[in-house]
């Protein structure tokens, strides 16, 4: 499934909802929350306002994906790739202030409760402090999300060659030497690192028989 050339305005829920979807390409894009011209047109009492009606519930976000690859075994087992695309307008202090880049989907699908969709940033820019909504996937059963920045765009320092998007864990940014940067909704960036993740299956009838020890 390839986006390309949107150009996403105004979203009311969420700008692109990808469900049950491996390789995801998302390129030359931009996603777009709410603007403030939407928000003077869209007033009381002619209108409902965006972010608290009943008409939109949902927290606004720009991109809502899932949190475990459907197909194994492929040849790559890879998500999604981002490249070239700018979030903009997430960053609100009124109403609309639950707006957030990037949303995962915690629902049934997460089969292993921890984030296996593997994910590719590249020259992905996000205006404003916040990036993703981590807290709200950990209360939900997904602790580890780790996404990597291939060139440093998505820093929001500015700083960085590459990095990875992570959830605040220590168990994840101590590989950093606790030097990430935190960010709103339990994210931070670590910059110039390059993680690797990995998934243990064993036979659940023996599990008890077993303790894993990782050094």
């Amino acid at each position: 499934m390839t986006i390309q050339d949107s150009f996403l305005a105004d979203n009311a829920k969420c700008g692109i909802n990808v469900k049950w979807t491996d390789k995801l390409q998302i390129q030359d894009t931009k996603i777009i929350g709410y603007t403030q011209e939407t928000k003077d047109l869209v007033k009381p009492p002619y209108f409902r306002k965006p972010c608290i009606s009943s008409s939109f519930t949902n927290t606004p976000s720009g991109l809502r994906m899932p949190t475990a690859i459907r197909s194994w075994n492929r040849e790559d087992n890879v998500g999604a790739n981002l490249t070239n695309l700018h979030f903009m307008n997430f960053n609100h202090s009124d109403e609309c202030a639950s707006s957030i880049p990037l949303h995962f989907r915690v629902t049934d699908e997460n089969r292993f409760n921890h984030f296996e969709y593997a994910t590719f940033f590249k020259n992905v820019t996000i205006d404003g402090k916040k990036i993703m909504d981590t807290l709200a996937s950990d209360q939900e059963g997904i602790k580890n999300i780790i996404i990597h920045d291939f060139d440093g765009s998505s820093d929001p320092l500015g700083q960085a060659i590459q990095g990875m998007l992570v959830s605040n864990k220590k168990y994840l940014t101590i590989f950093s030497n606790s030097t990430c940067i935190r960010y709103p909704e339990g994210a931070s960036y670590c910059a110039d690192e390059c993680y690797r993740t990995v998934s243990l299956f064993i036979d659940q009838t023996d599990s008890d028989k077993f303790d894993l020890r990782v050094t």
